[in-house]
């Protein structure tokens, strides 16, 4: 049997249709972020500090510190690990979440639709490890000085006073849009 060109594209396009959603997911996975098209509601607490415990599974806390922008809407962060949403925090605020030990994959960026949003400039990946009923702290600083001056970083707090940077921050609470 022999195929004519046309088929043969045809064929091709549809083999390399089919791939692409696999090759999507690896590459969410390999970052640590989730699906692109999720969308979260956040609202703030200023009273609310929880201080959770887990001994089989590592505590993580994230900080989102937007002391550097003023004058616009603080951004949505969505935070992810292992290529799905946990969840998302909004001006200088904090979330925590838990995690089996092991090496895991963290990754964050700002909600699309957010100040000036651009995925070059406000995603940001980290790969850590965890021990089982250990507390780890990470923050996100934005910064926003025009489009074209926009700047994100994620890095793991090393400090010895961590509990303390808590009162500081509001508490996000966040719910998945539709």
């Amino acid at each position: 049997m022999t195929l004519n060109r046309f088929t043969f594209s045809a064929l091709l396009v549809a083999a390399v249709s089919l791939c692409l959603p696999a090759f999507a997911q690896t590459t969410a996975l390999n970052t640590g972020c989730g699906a692109p098209a999720i969308r979260f509601d956040v609202e703030n607490d200023h009273g609310l500090h929880p201080s959770p415990t887990s001994p089989d599974r590592a505590l993580v806390f994230f900080l989102e510190d937007d002391s550097d922008i003023s004058g616009f809407r603080k951004p949505t962060v969505r935070v992810g690990v292992d290529g799905k949403w946990v969840g998302a925090t909004r001006g200088t605020s904090y979330i925590f979440f838990y995690v089996e030990p092991g090496q895991h994959h963290l990754c964050t960026n700002w909600q699309d639709g957010d100040v000036f949003s651009r995925k070059a400039q406000t995603e940001r990946t980290l790969d850590f490890s965890v021990v089982a009923g250990k507390t780890y702290y990470f923050e996100v600083t934005n910064t926003f000085r025009g489009a074209s001056r926009t700047a994100t970083k994620l890095e793991p707090i090393t400090t010895t006073n961590q509990e303390d940077l808590l009162g500081d921050y509001d508490y996000s609470f966040f719910h998945q849009l539709p």
